[in-house]
């Protein structure tokens, strides 16, 4: 295959096909969704319907989007972070109304 030269990324030698083609794809299209394209702020209310590799490196894109905006922070708060659950709270659709416990949980607001 023929990219441009800044679309191309060296992975080490010892790295998997397999999984390399998971950053590529999961990683930079839902963490770069919400970083990138929605530039979700500090403070936001983010919504992710559905946790596959998209959605849950949406999530994970959401909570790094909303520390780092916040104020600089150290490799170490960042580590700290990404050790904990990343989502705040879980809905399951078929159990319950989700548009209605969206906007419980976000004091009437819904997701931004």
């Amino acid at each position: 295959m023929v990219v441009p030269e800044n679309s191309a990324v060296k992975i080490r030698d010892d790295m998997p096909l397999d999984k390399a083609a998971l950053i590529g794809c999961a990683v930079t299209t839902g963490a770069g969704a919400v970083i990138n394209t929605a530039r979700v702020k500090a403070g936001a209310s983010l919504a992710i319907f559905g946790t596959g590799g998209i959605g849950l490196n949406a999530i994970q894109g959401g909570r790094y989007a909303a520390h780092t905006r916040s104020s600089p922070w150290t490799c170490r708060q960042q580590a700290r972070v990404r050790s904990r659950t990343w989502a705040t709270h879980t809905v399951n659709g078929a159990r319950d109304e989700v548009v209605e416990t969206i906007r419980k949980l976000t004091d009437g607001r819904g997701a931004e």
